[in-house]
């Protein structure tokens, strides 16, 4: 597990539910997180953003079901492809799998 241990730079909010914040670390790497407005409310320049993450190889199982993301590429841009309904009934089944995988709360992912 990775723990990074940022100053809060900015919190830009505006007319969508989510908000922008944005930290640099001691190395002058920055963090920028999408997070909901409400999370964030008292959040001000000048605190500090303890971030811990790790990432994780998918199960066979749950990798050959997961829609094709788009590829990490620094010389370009991404998009996000469209999402079908087929896309989207996988990709819940997909999400449950991984939180049971992960001791999650049921829908904590899929938003369901």
């Amino acid at each position: 597990m990775n723990t990074v241990i940022a100053r809060v730079l900015r919190v830009l909010t505006g007319h969508s539910p989510t908000a922008l914040l944005h930290a640099a670390d001691a190395h002058g790497h920055e963090h920028k997180l999408e997070v909901p407005v409400d999370a964030v409310r008292s959040v001000v320049p000048g605190h500090v953003l303890v971030l811990q993450w790790s990432v994780h190889a998918l199960p066979d199982d749950l990798a050959s079901t997961e829609p094709s993301g788009p590829e990490v590429s620094p010389a370009a841009p991404t998009t996000q492809p469209e999402a079908s309904s087929a896309t989207s009934s996988t990709t819940d089944t997909a999400a449950r799998h991984l939180e049971s995988l992960l001791g999650l709360q049921p829908g904590r992912l899929s938003g369901g």
